[in-house]
């Protein structure tokens, strides 16, 4: 089971710090850029490979199009809106 606090101290959003202070340290994607946790650290190390991007590309290209998990019309149908 996952839950959304999980990731926040993942991250390293919360280290030592109180929970309405960790809500304005900003977005996932500024920790991933510049911070000092194990995650973020191994992330931007693996960024910088070629085949590890593209890897990425592909998986994210494969759950938005073509009747991937995430294409427009199969989200829309779920939410009910479709």
């Amino acid at each position: 089971m996952f839950f959304a606090w999980d990731s926040e101290q993942t991250y390293g959003l919360t280290a030592g710090i109180d929970p309405a202070r960790a809500r304005r340290l900003g977005s996932v994607v500024d920790v991933l850029r510049s911070g000092k946790a194990p995650i973020p650290r191994l992330w931007r190390a693996l960024v910088e490979g070629d085949d590890f991007r593209l890897e990425l590309a592909d998986r994210v290209y494969r759950a938005t199009h073509y009747d991937g998990p995430l294409e427009e019309l199969r989200l829309l149908s779920r939410s009910g809106r479709g």
